[in-house]
Order: C-alpha cells, then sequence, then structure tokens
C-alpha cells in the first residue's frame, strides 16, 4: 500500500474510532442524573451507522492496494475486523419498538460475516490465489453492511422524525 492510501487508511480508523468513543460518551448519560432522549440515542446510532458504511469505503479501498508484506496485510485485516465486531456489539444495544431493532440485527449479521471474511483475508495473508478470491468477498459483503446501513440509517430518520 502506497503511503497516501496508508495515511487515509490510518486517518480514517482514527476518525472512526473517535466517533464511536464520542457516541458512547454521549449515550452513558452525565453520571447517571441526565439521560439522553430517544431522539439523542437515535442520532446517536445513525451517526454510528453512517461511519460503519463510510468505513466499508475505507476497507474497500485496502482491498484494491493491499500491502505487500503478509505479516502487515494480516495484521491490518484483523485490525479492520477487530473494528468491525465492535460496531457490531454496538448495535446489539439499540432496543425500541418498530423496525429499528430488526434492522439493527440485519445490520450486526452483515457486520459479523463482514468481520468473519476480513479475518479470512488475515489468515491467508501469505499471498495465493485464494486472497484474492478473499479481497473481492470482503467488497460483496462490504457491499452487503452498506444496504443493511442504510436500511438502518432510513428506519432510525422515521423513528426520530415520529
Amino acid at each position: 500500500m502506497g503511503r497516501g492510501a496508508t495515511k487515509t487508511v490510518i486517518g480514517a480508523l482514527v476518525v472512526c474510532v473517535a466517533a464511536v468513543a464520542a457516541v458512547s460518551v454521549a449515550l452513558a448519560g452525565c453520571g447517571g442524573e441526565a439521560k439522553p432522549t430517544s431522539d439523542e440515542v437515535n442520532a446517536g446510532y445513525l451517526q454510528v451507522a453512517k461511519r460503519a458504511r463510510d468505513y466499508t469505503f475505507t476497507i474497500d479501498r485496502a482491498t484494491e492496494d493491499p500491502p505487500d508484506r503478509p505479516r502487515r496485510l494480516a495484521r491490518e485485516f484483523r485490525s479492520f475486523a477487530g473494528r468491525v465486531d465492535y460496531m457490531g456489539t454496538f448495535f446489539l444495544t439499540i432496543q425500541g419498538v418498530g423496525p429499528v431493532p430488526s434492522r439493527a440485527l440485519v445490520l450486526v449479521h452483515s457486520l459479523s460475516i463482514y468481520e468473519w471474511v476480513l479475518r479470512s483475508v488475515a489468515k491467508l495473508a501469505r499471498g495465493d490465489r485464494a486472497l484474492d478470491r478473499a479481497l473481492r468477498d470482503v467488497r460483496t459483503a462490504g457491499a452487503d453492511v452498506r444496504i443493511a446501513s442504510g436500511a438502518l440509517e432510513r428506519a432510525l430518520r422515521a423513528a426520530i422524525a415520529d
């Protein structure tokens, strides 16, 4: 991976982690005295859903120009998988009535598949023909995550509008 692409990937990862941390703090409330409203919670989930979709684009760019060294490739995709797993765990906390929880479960399922595919790339990092297929699978699974994320975003927007 080139120097510019690496900086872009690292920058995107930092933004994603910062957004998840900010949303986690916002959802935690202030010392238990003031709880967030449902609109604030839904808006937080909406932001993380957008970040999840953006993160798949970052990973897609990384599949187009993967690092040459097998260890670096494996480390990078394990890192991607860990962040995807964290996002999936975050969306399991959605509760409520209507289509939002079911859309969240679909997104969590898509993220789980995506995580599995990312980990398989890390295992195949030795560089054989199966790695090219695994990288194509990453792009396909990423597209599925973007579809599920879009559906969750629409459900959250509808819940906020009500």
